[in-house]
C-alpha cells in the first residue's frame, strides 16, 4: 500500500488517475481498523498488483482524509475502503463490511 500523507498527494491522486485504485483510510488505535486492516492485508496477498491501493491514517494525516470525504463525495467512517474509477469513487464499504470477498466482488462488477 501507498501511504497518503497530505492534501496533495490526495489531489494528485484522485484529478489524475483515469484507473481504478482503492483508498483505505484507518485509525490506528481502533479495533475495527486493525481487523479490516488485516483483510486488506489479505487481499493484496491474494490479488498481488491487481490494483493500486493507497492507505491513510485518519488520525495523523487528517486533512488528507478530509479532502478525500470532500472529492469523493462520500462521508467519513473509519475503517473505509473507496473505490475509484477515471477520478470517481464508484463503491465503498467500512467497518466489519470491509472484507476481501467484498473487494473482489466491488472490482469484478466495476472492471
Amino acid at each position: 500500500m501507498t501511504p497518503i500523507t497530505n492534501e496533495k498527494q490526495t489531489i494528485d491522486l484522485i484529478g489524475n488517475s483515469d484507473g481504478m485504485f482503492l483508498i483505505y483510510k484507518h485509525s490506528p488505535i481502533c479495533d475495527l481498523s486493525a481487523t479490516a486492516q488485516d483483510e486488506v492485508n489479505a487481499f493484496i496477498a491474494k490479488n498481488n498488483n491487481v490494483i493500486s491501493i493507497h492507505s491513510v491514517d485518519v488520525l495523523a494525516s487528517r486533512p488528507a482524509s478530509q479532502k478525500i470525504e470532500a472529492l469523493s463525495g462520500i462521508r467519513h467512517e473509519s475503517p473505509q475502503i473507496l473505490l475509484f474509477k477515471e477520478g470517481k469513487c464508484i463503491w465503498n464499504a467500512s467497518h466489519r463490511r470491509i472484507t476481501v470477498a467484498k473487494i473482489q466482488e466491488a472490482l469484478a462488477a466495476n472492471a
